[in-house]
C-alpha cells in the first residue's frame, strides 16, 4: 500500500471535517430563534434575555465565537450545554455508543441477509423468482423507514404486544455500566424493532452489490474446473464463488456502518433510542448549539474514518486498484 495515498486520504477527511464543523457552527446559527429565548420563553424579560445570551456568549460577534468553537474542539473540549449545563461529552459520549451499536447490528442483519440473498438471486438470474424478488426489495428501499417503524409499532408492540418499542431497556432495569446494558436480554428484545426496521431499508444495497459481484465472477476459469469435479451449482457458488466476489461487500461493510449512523437518526426519533440522532433533533429544537455541533460532528467523524478504514483496506486486499 502506497503511504503516499493514504496521506492523501488522510488529508482529505481532514478538510471534509473542517468544513462540516464549520457549517455546524453557521447553519444552526441561522436557526429562527436565538438560545436564550427558547430556554426562558416568548414572554421572558429582555434584560434577562440579553444577560442569559451574554452568559452563554451569543453576544459576541460570530468571528469571534467561531475562533473559541475551533479552538475548543482542537483542544478536546466540545463546551457545556446551554440547556443541562452538562459537559457536552458526558452527553454524546453513551449516545454515541448507543447509535453504534445500532449501527452494527442493523449491518450485520442487513449484510447477512443481503450477501446470501445476493448469490441466490444471482443464481436465479432472469426468472420470475428474482423479478420479484428485486420488485420486494426495491419497494423496501423506496418506503421511509420512520413510516415502515411506526406501521411495525402498530402491528407488533401495540396489536400484537410483542415487543417494547421505547428506549434500548427498561424503566425497571437496572445496569452496573455501559457495557452491561448491550450483554443483556432486555437490550436485545428493545433493539429487534429497530434493527429489524433499519436491516429491511439497508439490506438492497449488500443484496445488489453482492449480486453483481457474483455476476461478473461467475464466467472465471475456475467455476469450470469446481463443475469438472463433479460439484452442484450451488456448491460452486457457495464454496468457490461467493468467495471471490465477497470482496467488494466485505470492504464496504465498514463504510455502510459510517453511513448508517446518519441513516438512523429518523429510526431514533420513532422508537425513542437514546443516541446521537435523537440528541441531535432535541438539542435542535432548544437550539443547544454546543450539543447540536458536536453530535453532527461526531455523526461526520465516524462516517469519514470508516470510509477511510474501507479505502485502504479495498487496496490493500486488491493491489489492482487504482491509488492514484
Amino acid at each position: 500500500m502506497q503511504r503516499g495515498y493514504a496521506l492523501r486520504r488522510i488529508l482529505e477527511n481532514l478538510a471534509t471535517a473542517w468544513v462540516v464543523l464549520s457549517l455546524a457552527f453557521v447553519l444552526f446559527r441561522l436557526l429562527p430563534g436565538d438560545p436564550a429565548a427558547v430556554l426562558l420563553g416568548p414572554l421572558a424579560d429582555p434584560i434577562v434575555r440579553a444577560q442569559v445570551a451574554e452568559e452563554l456568549g451569543l453576544n459576541q460577534p460570530w468571528p469571534v465565537q467561531y475562533a473559541g468553537y475551533v479552538r475548543q474542539i482542537l483542544g478536546g473540549d466540545f463546551g457545556v450545554s446551554f440547556l443541562t449545563r452538562q459537559p457536552v461529552l458526558d452527553m454524546v459520549g453513551p449516545a454515541f455508543m448507543n447509535t453504534f451499536a445500532l449501527a452494527v447490528l442493523s449491518a450485520v442483519v442487513s449484510f447477512s441477509l443481503g450477501t446470501v440473498l445476493g448469490v441466490v438471486l444471482a443464481r436465479k438470474r432472469g426468472t420470475r423468482f428474482e423479478a420479484v424478488c428485486m420488485t420486494i426489495a426495491l419497494f423496501l428501499r423506496s418506503m421511509p423507514p420512520f413510516w415502515v417503524g411506526l406501521l411495525a409499532i402498530m402491528l407488533f408492540a401495540i396489536q400484537l404486544k410483542w415487543l417494547p418499542f421505547v428506549g434500548l431497556r427498561s424503566a425497571e432495569t437496572v445496569t452496573e455500566n455501559l457495557l452491561s446494558v448491550y450483554l443483556s436480554w432486555d437490550f436485545v428484545v428493545h433493539a429487534i424493532l429497530p434493527v429489524g426496521v433499519g436491516s429491511l431499508y439497508f439490506m438492497v444495497m449488500p443484496l445488489l452489490l453482492m449480486r453483481s459481484s457474483v455476476l461478473s465472477v461467475m464466467g472465471e476459469d475456475f467455476t469450470e474446473l469446481a463443475r469438472a469435479k463433479g460439484l452442484t451449482e450451488w456448491a460452486i457458488l457457495f464454496r468457490h464463488v461467493a468467495r471471490a466476489a465477497i470482496l467488494p461487500v466485505a470492504t464496504d461493510a465498514a463504510a455502510f456502518i459510517g453511513w448508517a449512523m446518519g441513516g438512523l437518526v429518523t429510526l431514533e426519533v420513532v422508537f425513542s433510542w437514546p443516541g446521537l440522532g435523537k440528541l441531535l433533533v432535541s438539542a435542535i429544537d432548544w437550539r443547544d448549539y454546543p450539543v447540536a455541533q458536536a453530535a453532527l460532528l461526531l455523526i461526520c467523524a465516524t462516517t469519514l474514518t470508516l470510509n477511510l478504514v474501507a479505502d485502504l483496506l479495498y487496496v490493500y486486499l486488491d493491489p489492482r486498484v487504482e491509488m492514484g
